[in-house]
């Protein structure tokens, strides 16, 4: 049964405050049943990966996080949609919205002639 916002919450989310709808009791209760779906696992960590992006190791690890697939800025109408939340895990949700900054990666600073 798909879950209703009222119309103000709708407006405010469309005009780009999305963060207002993880405030709300309707996310709150939807983001429950989707990771009591998922049994509380990463859905890309275990393999059941349909984002597109690949994944080198099959491991179990505990979801905290619920992604919307299609992001809400983009599908509005598919921001309450259990068809368009998965569960996972918070190293993942990162890699998803290509987050991943880690101090291995960064680049290292230049030296200069002045090496003092």
């Amino acid at each position: 049964m798909p879950m209703k916002l009222s119309n103000e919450l709708i407006k405010r989310i469309a005009q780009g405050d999305t963060d207002v709808l993880y405030k709300t009791k309707e996310w709150q209760e939807l983001r429950e049943r989707i990771l009591t779906r998922d049994h509380c696992e990463c859905q890309r960590c275990n393999g059941h990966n349909d984002l597109g992006i690949p994944i080198k190791k099959i491991r179990l690890t505990k979801a905290n996080t619920v992604h919307h697939i299609k992001e809400v800025k983009d599908r509005p109408e598919l921001m309450l949609e259990e068809d368009n939340l998965i569960s996972l895990c918070h190293e993942c949700h990162d890699i998803v919205h290509d987050r991943t900054t880690h101090k291995f990666n960064k680049p290292k600073p230049r030296l200069t002639e002045e090496r003092w």
